[in-house]
């Protein structure tokens, strides 16, 4: 599950906010019913507190993720689930890939609030292959999305990344001392990694690669410095150990390469890792038949291979691994590749009333998921 309980984003605080008491009840109504559906069918629900956006109202109120004041909001509005939903939601993330939030809302402004660099500059960003590969969306989407041009791509994506984490720090903090003891959950983020595979054997090449990976996930204060937001004291020791688990979103990979002519212009959280992405082909083809996109042996194959692999980490390297989510069950309405990257496990007809139909994969994971597990 993941978002808001109000349906259209527009209410400002689950409490005395800009639009009444902003407080949807008809919402709570819909996710309690979820809630209490797939615990009826056997299915765990894990709860996403925030996906990407957030209310207009606070945009337009305070600036939204560029203000801390976010972090009192999205206190309030993570109080009010755990009340209603604590119950029953035994698991809890506060944020899905507050790194993507920064680099596309803040940076390429290619998804909302749409701030960052000008379209012209993301053109010349893809076409100097310096956008990681899932972030590089058709020239039509990129053009036409609204955009801020008072962005500033240097600053505000680190900035919004710290109120990020201090709004996350905060609600780990708030469901430890009011509702773990009771409800007996867990609380956790996602967080995001493109898989870098150097180019070239190079020493260059290969440092290219760590730097992705600390971009992504690690240290950034040593291509950032000064502008990235510092901690106090008190806010470090908060957010240190805030989770009870961290998820990993991993939808690819990528050849990457050092690029040194990145440095050219004004700093942006485009430029500032100064890597090159070589993109891998995707087999998915909006000109693919129906026939082709159900009989999916490629992405058989995947899963065999990679659980295979992800079981060995568990065993072999002790990987302290609890869980495995699929992106994703169905084709969807995905982002700025609108319905077109079927990756789903279940074909979607867009043509004949949105019928859903198994693919081979989904077959496949049926008779998986019922194998007995050795002992």
């Amino acid at each position: 599950i993941e978002g808001a309980v109000d349906e259209d984003g527009r209410d400002g605080k689950a409490s005395g906010g800009p639009f009444g008491d902003g407080k949807n009840q008809q919402g709570i109504i819909f996710y309690n019913n979820l809630i209490d559906r797939l615990l009826l069918l056997g299915i765990i629900p894990i709860v996403t507190l925030s996906h990407w956006d957030i209310p207009q109202a606070l945009d337009d109120e305070y600036g939204g993720l560029l203000s801390p004041e976010i972090t009192k909001d999205f206190l309030d509005f993570a109080n009010l689930c755990f009340t209603e939903f604590g119950d029953r939601v035994k698991h809890w993330i506060t944020f899905c890939g507050p790194w993507s939030v920064a680099y596309t809302g803040y940076g390429t402004g290619t998804i909302a609030p749409g701030r960052g660099v000008s379209s012209s500059a993301v053109e010349t960003f893809a076409a100097r292959s310096l956008l990681p590969p899932d972030l590089t969306f058709s020239q039509s989407y990129r053009t036409r999305i609204h955009r801020d041009a008072s962005g500033d791509p240097g600053t505000e994506p680190y900035l919004v990344g710290h109120h990020q984490l201090l709004a996350h720090a905060a609600a780990v903090k708030l469901y430890r001392e009011n509702y773990e003891s009771t409800q007996k959950g867990k609380i956790g983020i996602i967080l995001q990694q493109i898989w870098p595979v150097a180019l070239t054997d190079t020493e260059e090449d290969r440092a290219a690669a760590q730097r992705c990976k600390d971009y992504m996930l690690g240290c950034m204060k040593d291509f950032v410095g000064s502008r990235l937001p510092a901690f106090t004291d008190e806010e470090s020791k908060m957010v240190k150990g805030s989770y009870d688990f961290i998820a990993l979103n991993y939808y690819t990979a990528a050849y990457v390469r050092d690029a040194p002519e990145a440095a050219d212009g004004p700093p942006s959280v485009v430029t500032d890792p100064r890597i090159a992405y070589e993109r891998i082909d995707e087999i998915d083809d909006p000109s693919l038949t129906r026939w082709e996109c159900l009989t999916d042996h490629w992405r058989v194959s995947y899963y065999q291979r990679h659980l295979s692999n992800l079981k060995r980490a568990i065993s072999e390297d002790e990987v302290n691994v609890k869980g495995y989510f699929i992106w994703s069950l169905t084709d969807n309405f995905e982002w700025g590749a609108s319905i077109y990257s079927r990756f789903g496990n279940a074909y979607i007809d867009y043509d004949n009333g949105h019928t859903r139909n198994p693919k081979l994969s989904a077959e496949w994971f049926k008779v998986h998921l019922l194998k007995p597990t050795p002992r």
